[in-house]
């Protein structure tokens, strides 16, 4: 194409087209002609003229309706309109169709050429309008704000994302105002407020979608001029993943402090251990020498019992907190779970809690082909008497204790969107897990004690008749040190705890395999 603007000449008079060509030459305009409105529309169609001189009479189609032509189809073209009758209708008419602008026959040259530069420096500028404005609409609808221009709550323009993120269609929103729409009742109210006092800037909103849900939003609103309207330009960002994500960073924190606590607490058990083992050794022991040289009908007998049975109770508080103290299990086996819960079942110590519980049952569900971990067998012991201990106190008369164990692929529950009145551990990394289940049917774990049952000296029960304090800690830092997770969560009845340690594909020595009784349900391998 040349450097200079094509211009196409239409008109039916051949000598006036000729002679208007060779001018147009002269002025280096290449200039193509056409003699009736369809051949115009032929070669407009093939592209490339920057301005068209149109005949108003044609002797197919009016020159008016080629004007229109260029201006639904051709916009990168300008129309100039040319006729011998020179009548206020045509003109009208004329301008209407989207030409630029009317010449009247015969032509003034020097006119001529200034119209024709002033309509190319026309052409100029709606390019680069439209240039423009393709720029603005492109970028505007890249943003993953939703951007809205408004008169008074009345939609002027908007962009994709808009209403993307409201879910509406342009059509619904420019009906009425839209902030009656988008905008809970109690944000409607302040944004109303903004507008009628000017105010601007960035506030906080809780905006609503088309299908009734809400989600928190900021705003950010500024004063334009539109049209050479007055108007408001609003960006709209939807705050729903950052308040998620700084959720999430608050929970990792808590989770990192707790874990920091029992780091200090161990600590603290590891360097005062000794001395108070020394203090209790004398309290446990010097009772015990009194007793055997006593009757039980003496006068001090049962002072001197109780003193015993306070020192028996300290030096378990001090064990327990060696147990946090000395993280990391010295040695570690491989061994299967079901032998393990087995032999806890079996102990001399279950049957002594479960005697003072006579009506409680104990079911399992052990998986058959269960696959081994490397653990410490004392540590899960100690697993086992905390979490059935406690279940035993709080199933009460008549009550329930089920134990289940089963082979799982590991998913991370924060990952999974599942942590929701749970409570757990440390994150654990995906793979082969055997999951250890222990479900009883009392009166579950209260909300609010929910994400505390796992910090030290942490008790709902009454202090000094149950425990230490400390049985779910070292629960938790016993399954931490394993590598594990642990979950728990209220069931409507009871409550359940979740424990996964990681399976390994090492034997046992010995290729000892757990035996189980006949009447034990094994539960089909299953992906968590």
């Amino acid at each position: 194409m040349n450097s200079n603007p094509r211009i196409l000449l239409v008109d039916d008079e051949q000598r006036f087209a000729q002679s208007l060509q060779l001018i147009l030459k002269h002025y280096n305009y290449p200039c193509t002609v056409a003699t009736c409105g369809r051949e115009a529309i032929a070669r407009l169609e093939e592209g490339g003229f920057a301005l068209a001189l149109l005949d108003v009479d044609l002797p197919d189609i009016s020159g008016c309706a080629v004007a229109e032509f260029i201006r639904d189809s051709c916009q990168e073209t300008t129309a100039i309109m040319l006729t011998g009758l020179n009548t206020v209708e045509t003109a009208v008419q004329a301008m209407r169709g989207g030409a630029y602008d009317f010449l009247s026959k015969p032509i003034n040259h020097e006119l001529l050429l200034k119209t024709i530069e002033k309509g190319l420096e026309h052409n100029r500028l709606s390019r680069e309008l439209r240039s423009s404005h393709e720029r603005f609409r492109t970028l505007a609808d890249a943003s993953w704000e939703g951007i809205v221009i408004h008169e008074n709550g009345h939609l002027i323009e908007a962009n994709d994302q808009f209403y993307r993120m409201f879910g509406y269609s342009a059509e619904e929103l420019s009906e009425g105002r839209f902030l009656d729409k988008v905008l809970a009742p109690e944000s409607l109210t302040q944004v109303q407020k903004n507008i009628t006092r000017g105010h601007f800037g960035s506030h906080q909103i809780s905006a609503v979608r088309r299908d009734g849900g809400r989600f928190p939003a900021e705003v950010k609103s500024s004063s334009i001029s539109f049209h050479s309207r007055p108007a408001r330009v609003c960006s709209i960002r939807d705050m729903s993943q950052r308040l998620q994500a700084e959720e999430e960073k608050l929970a990792l924190q808590q989770k990192l402090a707790k874990a920091s606590k029992l780091e200090a607490l161990g600590l603290m058990a590891g360097s005062v251990a000794h001395d108070l083992n020394n203090i209790l050794s004398a309290i446990v022991s010097y009772p015990e020498l009194l007793l055997a040289q006593m009757g039980s009908d003496d006068r001090y007998f049962r002072e001197i019992k109780k003193i015993q049975e306070a020192g028996k109770r300290a030096a378990a508080v001090v064990n327990d907190l060696v147990v946090l103290a000395r993280s990391g299990m010295a040695r570690t086996s491989v061994e299967n779970i079901n032998e393990l819960i087995l032999d806890h079942l079996n102990s001399i110590e279950h049957h002594q809690r479960l005697a003072r519980y006579p009506e409680v049952m104990v079911h399992t569900s052990l998986q058959q082909n269960l696959a081994n971990v490397r653990c410490s067998p004392p540590h899960l012991h100690k697993i086992f008497l905390n979490l059935i201990g406690n279940a035993l106190e709080a199933g009460g008369a008549g009550g329930e204790i089920h134990i289940s164990t089963g082979n799982c692929r590991f998913s991370h529950p924060i990952a999974a969107g599942q942590t929701d009145g749970q409570a757990g551990g440390e994150v654990g990394n995906e793979g082969d897990y055997v999951r250890i289940t222990l479900a009883d049917r009392g009166p579950g774990i209260p909300v609010k004690d929910l994400e505390f049952i796992f910090d030290p000296f942490y008790s709902t029960k009454e202090m000094g008749r149950s425990g230490t304090g400390l049985g779910l800690a070292i629960v938790w830092n016993t399954v931490r040190d394993h590598g594990g997770w642990i979950e728990v969560k209220n069931t409507t009845p009871g409550a359940q705890f979740e424990i996964y340690l990681p399976a390994t594909q090492e034997k046992r020595a010995g290729n000892k395999v757990a035996a189980l009784p006949a009447e034990r349900v094994a539960a089909d391998e299953q992906t968590c």
